[in-house]
């Protein structure tokens, strides 16, 4: 069950002095300040076309509370689980569509954006569910794939292919707060834009070892904007024209220079991502960059819905 937005301010305004803050390794950039009493739930609808090709991407920002969320959280005898911190839970599901590729993330982190656990679904091609459990000193993963057509068609829960991996945290990392990509949306929603300086960072987490995410806080500028917001109270405008934005450059890189990893990817982005943030209502309008299989794109707000039940 998901909470309205008197019942999430009232949880989260409790929180914000005990919301274990954001860290970062010693001579690398300070994170971005955050207030997670800013959170308001929402939907968000994306599209981006090139040519012949359309991709869509919809976002969901919530809460759940902590006794619901334990039930979700895989259990492991012997291991130490990173678990609920506050009463409340953030919630956040990504959907991406492109050339019949859809891919389903259900992220559970932390108010303080410290990841818990995600779930991530792919079909349309080479079919995978994968889960990342994340415990105090390695993260689990289990790979689920079917084995034929017939198992397909069953649902992941029946996938018989099955691989299972720990991939150890270093000492020197574990009192990091470890996030992924996807939950920047969270991050940007309950930015305190009153603190933020031209660039900070956030540590993500990849199999081939820790990423350090710069956000470089380029400036104030206008974008044209065409989408439909539906407010708290369920009345629906049309937003059209040009606004003011906040823009930031998002790249990855190894935290560990030494590591041998691939290029930074988010939500199917190659390399660097331009975000552009409507700072008042703490949304992202548009992200542009080099889409994997559609190339050099913008990827705009079509809806925002706030009358979230």
């Amino acid at each position: 069950m998901l909470f309205g937005l008197k019942t999430v301010a009232a949880h989260l305004l409790a929180l914000t002095a005990l919301a274990t803050p954001l860290s970062a390794p010693a001579d690398h950039r300070a994170p971005p300040p955050i207030k997670p009493e800013l959170l308001r739930p929402v939907a968000l609808d994306y599209k981006a076309s090139k040519f012949f090709i359309t991709a869509e991407t919809s976002v969901a920002l919530a809460t759940r509370p902590t006794a619901e969320v334990n039930d979700q959280l895989k259990h492991i005898e012997g291991l130490q689980g990173i678990m609920p911190d506050q009463d409340q839970v953030i919630v956040e599901t990504l959907r991406t569509s492109v050339l019949g590729r859809d891919t389903t993330i259900d992220v559970l982190m932390n108010p303080n954006t410290r990841i818990l656990q995600t779930n991530s679904l792919k079909s349309g091609h080479k079919d995978r569910y994968r889960l990342y459990r994340h415990f105090t000193d390695q993260v689990y993963s289990i790979k689920r794939f079917p084995k034929d057509s017939n198992e397909q068609k069953a649902g992941w829960q029946n996938w018989s292919d099955i691989q299972e991996d720990f991939y150890p945290t270093p000492e020197a990392n574990r009192s990091l707060v470890v996030t992924e990509a996807e939950g920047l949306f969270y991050l940007i929603s309950v930015l305190d834009w009153s603190k933020v300086t031209p660039q900070h960072a956030i540590i993500l987490f990849d199999v081939d070892g820790l990423i350090e995410l710069t956000m470089d806080f380029v400036g104030d500028t206008t974008l044209k904007v065409d989408y439909q917001e539906i407010n708290a109270q369920g009345a629906a405008t049309r937003v059209k024209g040009a606004v003011p934005v906040k823009q930031i450059r998002i790249d990855g890189r190894p935290l560990d220079p030494n590591a041998n990893m691939s290029d930074f990817n988010f939500m199917n982005y190659k390399g660097a991502v331009n975000l552009f943030v409507d700072p008042y209502k703490q949304i992202v309008l548009e992200m542009s960059g080099d889409l994997e299989y559609v190339g050099e794109v913008a990827v705009k707000l079509q809806s925002a819905n706030f009358h979230m039940p």
